[in-house]
C-alpha cells in the first residue's frame, strides 16, 4: 500500500509539473494591457467617418461597429477590423493597405519551458470573405512567434473554409493549407478560442499578429485575449 501511495504521489506532482501556468495577457483592456512588454499596432487604430462604422482597425467595446455584434469576447474591449483599406476617412479603396499587424516585443521568456499560445478569434458569419482564388488580396488572421530575434514561425491561421471563387466563412486553418478546415473549427459572431505549442526556449519572446481585410460590410473580423503559458 505504500509503494501505491508513493506511486500515485508521483503521478500527481508530475501532472502538477506539467500544468500550465499563464504568464503573460493581452486583453486589449486600458489599464493592465499588455502584462508585460510592449505593444505596437502597423497603424494607428482608426475608425471612419460613418456612423455605424463601415471601415475600422482598432479596440472597441463594440458600440462603434453596430450592427454587426460580436460576443464571448473579455473584459469591456475586443479589437475589431474590417475594410481596412479604406483607412479612416470616406474615401476609395486602396487608400491605405488592407494588411496590417500588432507586435509584442520583450516578453521574458527566461526559465521558462513548454510554452504555448492561446487566443480568441472572431468572423461575422454573415460575410462572405476571400479564399486561395483571390491571392494575393485573401483575408486572413495569424500568430507568429519569435526567441531571442530568431526567425518567425507561424503557429495560428485563420483564412476562408471555402476555396473558391464564391468564398464563405472564416475557419482555423489546422493544417497549414491556408484554407479554413470548416465544420467545428468554423469562425462566428461568438469569438472561439484556440491554442497552440511554442517550440524553443529562450530570454526573450515576440509575438505578431497579422490581418488582411479588405471585405467590405458585413466582412467583420474580432480577436481577444491573447494569453501565454508555461509548464
Amino acid at each position: 500500500k505504500k509503494v501505491y501511495s508513493l506511486l500515485i504521489l508521483a503521478l500527481v506532482l508530475t501532472s502538477s509539473m506539467k500544468a500550465q501556468t499563464q504568464f503573460w495577457s493581452d486583453n486589449f483592456e486600458d489599464a493592465g494591457s499588455p502584462s508585460s512588454g510592449s505593444r505596437v499596432a502597423s497603424i494607428t487604430e482608426f475608425i471612419s467617418c460613418t456612423s455605424p462604422s463601415l471601415s475600422y482597425f482598432k479596440r472597441t467595446t463594440g458600440a462603434e461597429i453596430s450592427p454587426i455584434v460580436f460576443t464571448n469576447f473579455s473584459g469591456s474591449k475586443f479589437w475589431a477590423a474590417m475594410d481596412i483599406d479604406k483607412g479612416s476617412g470616406c474615401g476609395a479603396n486602396n487608400t491605405i493597405s488592407a494588411g496590417q499587424s500588432i507586435t509584442w516585443s520583450g516578453i521574458n521568456i527566461a526559465g521558462k519551458t513548454g510554452l504555448s499560445f492561446r487566443g480568441l478569434f472572431g468572423a461575422n458569419s454573415a460575410a462572405s470573405f476571400q479564399g486561395l482564388p483571390f491571392l494575393p488580396s485573401t483575408d486572413s488572421m495569424s500568430i507568429a512567434y519569435r526567441i531571442n530575434g530568431g526567425a518567425w514561425v507561424k503557429i495560428v491561421g485563420v483564412h476562408c473554409n471555402d476555396n473558391t471563387a464564391s468564398g464563405g466563412t472564416m475557419g482555423f486553418d489546422l493544417n497549414g493549407d491556408r484554407i479554413g478546415d470548416g465544420g467545428a473549427h468554423t469562425l462566428g459572431n461568438a469569438l472561439s478560442e484556440i491554442s497552440a505549442n511554442i517550440t524553443g526556449t529562450g530570454t526573450t519572446l515576440d509575438l505578431r499578429f497579422n490581418i488582411f481585410v479588405n471585405n467590405q460590410h458585413p466582412g467583420a473580423m474580432a480577436f481577444d485575449n491573447f494569453r501565454l503559458y508555461s509548464s
